[in-house]
């Protein structure tokens, strides 16, 4: 492959140090999900960031999944990355640790270097293109790189062209090498190895695959549990519907949701088996910031609807929402709640009473 001549180096915004509750009598209430695997210490929904997740002692491991181009035989296997585009240099806003180059070099504001010999146009964001509209060869032709943070964790000891990522083998940073956009079935095989609960996330702008998509992204996902022999130990987290739905806190439109329940009255026994277990686990994500909603009153309607929640840590925290957890305890229904990287938010979210608790890094 093509070497990239620059790397933009910036400081990781998520600490890479184990954090430890104060309160070890709580700690075992709740159990722990590690955000696109172990993401504090590698990059974000990688091999070697599951791989990492899988030795650590969380509960399990979180990821996000995509459908992929019809191939010349009509395949279309999932993918795990968190963008539609994965063309992505985090900004300071971001909560989640690493930085993700694609094909070649970018600017400092994250937009591809005017050097046609120093990017790949593929992953261009001016252009729009999808990881749904890539095959899973055109993908697996690409690399991730994460350059970050120099020497010591000190931006300015690092030399250009070095990425500085954590080595399991030695606990401690050095120089990386590279990484690549796995697919769903390297995660789902990596948290079996491992025993961890697979925590699967379908993201919202699957649409962008085109006609049929929730039904054809279901179906897939169902298929590839099965291979793996897997679905016992896997919970599906989705929002309601498309990311511009107007109908989040009636909860009418939720299509993946709904294609789930649709198979389980499957003709082909075992499809219908593997959606009746994942249904019964499912969990709705409550996050409204896009839309000025109500995120409240939308868990209330989906608790009210039988349905286990994944919901912003924000919207407990800031309203001291114990109740909510105890509406949905009372229906014997699990409450997740991410990203959670700091011992503040932890002890406050477990004095609440939560289920699950979602973040970047080890407690």
């Amino acid at each position: 492959m093509k070497l990239v001549k620059q790397l933009l180096f910036v400081p990781f915004f998520i600490s890479p140090i184990l954090l430890t509750s104060c309160n070890s009598n709580i700690m075992t209430s709740a159990q722990f999900v590690l955000h696109r695997g172990l993401s504090s210490r590698h990059f974000e929904n990688t091999a070697e960031s599951f791989e990492s997740a899988g030795k650590s002692s969380a509960f399990g491991i979180e990821t996000d999944i995509y459908l992929t181009k019809n191939d010349t035989n009509g395949n279309h296997p999932l993918v795990c990355v968190h963008d539609v585009n994965p063309f992505r240099v985090e900004s300071n806003k971001t909560r989640d640790a690493g930085y993700l180059l694609l094909g070649g070099g970018v600017s400092s504001l994250g937009y591809p270097n005017p050097n046609p010999n120093e990017y790949d146009p593929l992953w261009d964001p001016s252009t729009g293109t999808q990881i749904t509209k890539l095959t899973l060869s055109e993908i697996q032709q690409k690399y991730l790189w994460t350059g970050c943070c120099g020497k010591n964790n000190d931006p300015s000891k690092g030399a250009i062209g070095e990425m500085i990522v954590f080595d399991d083998t030695k606990n401690n940073y050095g120089i990386g090498g590279d990484y690549k956009i796995p697919t769903f079935k390297e995660y789902l095989s990596i948290c079996k190895k491992y025993n961890k609960e697979a925590f699967i996330e379908i993201k919202d702008e699957n649409f962008f695959w085109g006609d049929n998509y929730a039904h054809t992204l279901v179906m897939e996902l169902i298929k590839e549990i099965n291979e793996i022999d897997y679905v016992n130990k896997c919970t599906i987290i989705a929002f309601d519907g498309g990311v511009f739905d107007t109908s989040m806190v009636t909860g009418k439109e939720q299509p993946f949701y709904n294609e789930l329940n649709n198979a389980v009255t499957n003709a082909d026994q075992h499809i219908a088996e593997t959606a009746s277990k994942l249904i019964k686990k499912f969990q709705k994500i409550i996050w409204a910031d896009y839309k000025n909603q109500n995120p409240i009153q939308n868990a209330y309607y989906a608790i009210a609807n039988n349905q286990n929640i994944d919901i912003d840590n924000k919207y407990l925290i800031e309203g001291k929402n114990s109740d909510l957890i105890k509406y949905a305890h009372s229906k014997h229904l699990l409450v997740n709640t991410w990203t959670v990287n700091n011992t503040t938010d932890l002890n406050k979210l477990l004095q609440f009473g939560v289920d699950q608790i979602t973040g970047n890094v080890i407690f």
